[in-house]
């Protein structure tokens, strides 16, 4: 089992975190409260940090950087953005101001770091990410004002399974998972079943049950190091692995993660969604918890007064830049051609266009929305007759 640290650090300004229209603080309310908000953290109160670490796969990952005012130590946690493709450089900046979670960490005390990593799109089964994404972890725990060791990371979907993986390759003080998509931790989503994801979530014992998937997996939980918690919901058929396979083989190991269920929500949650910010909320008072018991520094919290109150409407990545709007850009053109143009290719426009408009409103796709999505734009630029029609 792990060792971890008995001391509760409590956060004193307890009020940065959640404001009401009025600018009081809340606590957790129902959904139906309109009075829900995030904290904004503007970059005069703690500005953008930028810089480019170069993996040992000869990868170039650019990292965003924000911590709280002051000369630290702080508490840093790594936010792993989920999805198999690389995010471009605007979207970590959105993801580093507009992302409630991730926000709500740095208002909280905490130095946030978004990294983005090489491409599992044609491999899920590269180690590319992993190795990317620990160079970036040794890079930025040596930074100044910086607690080596109090590093956490925080990952969703994709990047959920990567902290899980990270958990047994560096020192970490904590991990928390947000829907860990495990069809990747667990080796069974791979070049030869990368056009099976779908069936691999809807029966993964099919896939997991066997003595070399299981060997497999157990080796990676054997290594992990440090605590780890999995916030879920029961929404999203990628939490069937989680729950009949993953799970219990953490538990099997002595490696039992602690559990935060939220239920009746999509995936995502846990960084942020709209239509249910107590959701999102309630994933923040999991993880924020989780991380202060196991700090080495106590974080503290940037003063009530510099944060501005955003209603939970806003946020995220909205307003991406244009490298992403390009690369979305063909879906809503093939979407908008009309059904001969849909019926000529094997592409359902309307769902590549409603898979565009989440993209765009800053929500992260789960995997196979993500690949869907991708076959769309590939289809689009490979000539489909969306494409020829265009005016």
């Amino acid at each position: 089992m792990y060792e971890t640290r008995s001391n509760m650090f409590m956060i004193a300004a307890a009020a940065a975190l959640f404001f009401g229209q009025g600018g009081g603080a809340i606590a957790a309310e129902p959904a139906s409260a309109p009075a829900l908000s995030w904290p904004y953290v503007s970059e005069t109160v703690s500005p953008i940090e930028e810089l480019t670490v170069v993996s040992p796969t000869g990868y170039h990952s650019p990292v965003t950087i924000r911590r709280p005012p002051g000369p630290g130590p702080f508490p840093l946690v790594v936010v792993l953005h989920g999805g198999t493709v690389p995010f471009p450089v605007p979207r970590l900046r959105a993801l580093a101001t507009t992302q409630h979670n991730a926000v709500r960490l740095l208002a909280a005390g905490y130095a946030i770091a978004a990294p983005t990593f090489s491409s599992r799109k044609e491999d899920p089964q590269t180690t590319a990410a992993l190795r990317d994404c620990l160079a970036v972890i040794d890079r930025v725990r040596r930074l100044p004002g910086m607690d080596s060791d109090s590093v956490f990371v925080f990952g969703g979907s994709g990047g959920g399974s990567l902290a899980l993986e990270l958990a047994g390759e560096t020192k970490l003080a904590g991990v928390a998972a947000g829907e860990p998509a495990d069809v990747l931790f667990t080796g069974v989503w791979g070049k030869d079943t990368i056009g099976e994801l779908q069936a691999i979530m809807d029966d993964p014992l099919k896939y997991c049950d066997n003595e070399k998937t299981r060997a497999f997996t157990r080796a990676k939980i054997d290594k992990i190091a440090c605590p780890i918690l999995i916030v879920h919901s029961d929404v999203h058929p990628i939490n069937k692995i989680n729950d009949l396979f993953v799970i219990p083989m953490m538990k099997e190991a002595g490696k039992a993660p602690e559990i935060c269920y939220v239920p009746g929500v999509k995936h995502g949650f846990y960084f942020a969604l709209a239509e249910h910010p107590e959701a999102t909320l309630k994933a923040f008072e999991a993880i924020e918890p989780f991380f202060r018991r196991l700090t080495h520094t106590p974080p503290t919290p940037i003063d009530p007064a510099k944060l501005e109150p955003r209603p939970t409407s806003e946020g995220m990545i909205k307003g991406d830049d244009t490298a992403q709007t390009r690369r979305a850009g063909p879906a809503r053109a093939a979407a908008s051609t009309g059904a001969a143009s849909r019926g000529a290719a094997d592409i359902d426009w309307d769902k590549v266009r409603a898979l565009r408009k989440r993209v765009l409103a800053g929500e992260t796709l789960a995997p196979e929305e993500q690949a869907y999505y991708e076959k769309g734009v590939a289809a689009y630029k490979k000539g489909a007759p969306a494409r020829a029609n265009r005016k």
